[in-house]
């Protein structure tokens, strides 16, 4: 009676390694697939900066400018008094 409850409790305890082990190997084939989606989502991420870099310099350059043109027609208004507008683009 006894080996036959031994043999019972290993079937049991076989089965449910072999589910734990079937578990492990579907996280780690989504680890691999999530790995790979980053990497082209990175590499995608990568080329779409290089392409927008140069109209963001062009973009801050024109804002600089129509900043120091406010300064300098402000600084008109008030008798030649130095102004300087401070914010976020002047951190750029």
């Amino acid at each position: 009676m006894s080996s036959f409850c031994l043999s019972k409790r290993l079937v049991g305890y076989v089965d449910r390694l072999r589910d734990d082990l079937k578990q492990i190997l579907t996280l780690a084939d989504k680890m691999t697939f999530h790995e790979k989606e980053m990497v082209v989502k990175r590499d995608e991420a990568i080329q779409e900066q290089t392409e927008i870099q140069p109209k963001l310099d062009l973009i801050i350059k024109k804002t600089r400018e129509v900043q120091k043109q406010m300064e300098i027609e402000i600084s008109k208004k008030y008798k030649d008094r130095n102004v300087n507008i401070m914010g976020e683009i002047n951190t750029v």
